[in-house]
């Protein structure tokens, strides 16, 4: 126990005599990160609080035994069966909504050289190929450190969130994402609407069965009044309750912590190696000695 007391007491005796060799490489290690962070701008991150809502539209229980199977052909949905919310809440997400975001918002080259920051001027923000990057790059990029989109599973609200280096815009395109993705779902469920009013259309010439045309006429005017409250819906698929701010202040980067960070790594890494190289001589002296 002695000599383990000893052992140890030297050891930091050792250290403590290579204290500026400990110093030099923990400051080299905060200075490392130090340089590193100029070339990271600061970011913000700001939020939009909203509802999904569910626009329905299905055929009810009731007559699903009646017309189910032409209802299901013409793209008509059975009420009380299948909600509207899930596959707007998967569309919000779908890598081809936020591509064709990116493509309409031209924020291509931006979010692919939002990390240049200080050294945007003297780097060429391409991708790891030195390509100009694509919209899948740019969708993968966003959806890995842009946007967050999360669900209240107690309440059923939702929040979107944006992380940008300047708050004004991590507010706007927050609020303008929800904003897209209603026009979005609301046009592609017009067109659907449509094609189903004309399928039901061509059906109702194809047939002289009086019971069957009234249920197709029920079905057609169904359809009719579901693009009428569409259109005029701009709050189609998600209701904003709490609609995005710029942030006051920063969401990073940390920098004085990460300098602090790097520092103690620093240390501890050189402490290590002192150590090694301590152990490394009691074997050898030990082995000598035999």
């Amino acid at each position: 126990m002695e000599e383990r007391s000893f052992s140890i007491a030297e050891l930091v005796i050792y250290i403590w005599k290579r204290k500026f060799s400990v110093l030099i490489a923990s400051s080299l290690f905060a200075v490392v990160v130090f340089i590193h962070d100029i070339g990271v701008s600061d970011y913000y991150k700001s939020t939009v609080t909203f509802a999904p809502v569910d626009s329905g539209g299905g055929i009810s229980i009731d007559n699903a035994g009646s017309f189910g199977g032409i209802a299901s052909l013409a793209g008509i949905g059975i009420a009380g069966r299948n909600s509207d919310v899930s596959a707007n809440i998967a569309t919000l997400k779908s890598r081809l909504f936020l591509m064709e975001y990116i493509k309409e918002d031209n924020l291509l080259e931006e979010i692919m050289s939002r990390d240049c920051g200080f050294y945007r001027n003297f780097l060429n923000c391409t991708n790891q190929n030195g390509e100009t990057p694509s919209l899948l790059e740019a969708y993968e990029k966003m959806a890995d450190e842009i946007i967050g989109i999360s669900e209240d599973k107690k309440t059923g609200l939702m929040t979107l969130s944006i992380t940008w280096k300047d708050a004004e815009f991590a507010a706007y395109a927050a609020n303008r994402i929800v904003k897209k993705a209603n026009a979005f779902i609301k046009a592609k469920t017009v067109s659907q609407t449509n094609d189903s009013i004309k399928f039901l259309n061509d059906q109702v010439a194809q047939t002289s069965e009086v019971r069957i045309k009234e249920l197709l006429y029920g079905l057609i005017e169904k359809e009719l009044k579901k693009v009428k409250l569409t259109s005029v819906n701009d709050e189609f698929a998600f209701k904003i309750i709490d609609p995005a701010l710029p942030p006051l202040k920063k969401n990073g980067p940390r920098r004085l912590a990460r300098i602090i960070t790097g520092f103690v790594l620093g240390f501890v890494l050189s402490c290590f190696v002192i150590f090694l190289k301590k152990a490394a001589f009691l074997v050898e002296k030990f082995q000598g000695k035999k």
